[in-house]
């Protein structure tokens, strides 16, 4: 089962505006630095020139998540991305903590940082920005920890399940439908008629039995003419 979390669309318009803000504060203090107005001391330029280039960072990468939206955290069972990056198996995710900016001990901000690597020495952290976050930072975390969960135990049933031999599987409903089966019973075929004929039948002349030429008494035999004469 996949999780798709995107980043909410609120949360980039507001990026989008305080990039504009700084970038736009960042020009200020430059022209102001080059000019010379009063109250400009050494470092606006360089404070100007920091927050401009984060001003113009933040509204491209924000108004570009708007024009083509990618998930800040994909999951499958297979791995996880985050931000965008390439996807790592569910061995290397090592845990997920929410980060707090507090400006005069006052909480300004917080993001998601998702720790991944192979071990304590190789792990590195991704931060998912607060601009990319889907919700609450807190909300997120625990959505990515409940689909890490949910992988772990789909995979470790996966492991320790035995594999079923379908050849023994498929012998064992034969039998059980032999067994179980409502007899059946074989109905005689149907014999073909025979084919009619519209035709009058003929007349069988009648014959007489060879017996009958007994039937008639003794057998006369009769004088012929010169016989008679001759006496």
């Amino acid at each position: 089962m996949a999780i798709v979390l995107f980043p909410r669309k609120q949360n980039l318009i507001t990026g989008v505006g305080i990039g504009i803000g700084f970038a736009l504060f960042g020009k200020a203090l430059l022209t102001g630095a080059a000019i010379g107005s009063g109250g400009t001391d050494a470092f606006s330029p360089l404070i100007g020139g920091v927050s401009l280039l984060f001003g113009l960072w933040a509204a491209v990468t924000c108004a570009f998540a708007l024009w083509r939206p990618a998930p800040s955290f994909y999951a499958d069972d297979e791995g996880f991305s985050v931000m965008g990056k390439s996807k790592r198996p569910w061995s290397d995710f090592q845990g997920v903590q929410v980060r707090t900016l507090r400006i005069w001990w006052i909480p300004t901000t917080k993001w998601v940082e998702v720790k991944i690597g192979k071990g304590k020495v190789f792990a590195r952290k991704i931060q998912i920005r607060w601009t990319h976050l889907n919700g609450p930072a807190g909300e997120m975390a625990d959505e990515i920890l409940t689909a890490a969960g949910a992988s772990a135990a789909r995979a470790l049933l996966a492991r320790h399940q035995k594999p079923v031999d379908k050849g023994i599987d498929a012998a064992k409903n034969k039998v059980f439908d032999d067994l179980f089966a409502a007899p059946r019973t074989e109905e005689p075929a149907a014999q073909p008629s025979p084919a009619r004929s519209h035709r009058a039948p003929r007349p069988v002349p009648a014959t007489r039995k060879a017996t009958d030429s007994f039937d008639q008494g003794p057998i006369v035999s009769h004088r012929s003419l010169r016989e008679r004469i001759m006496g």
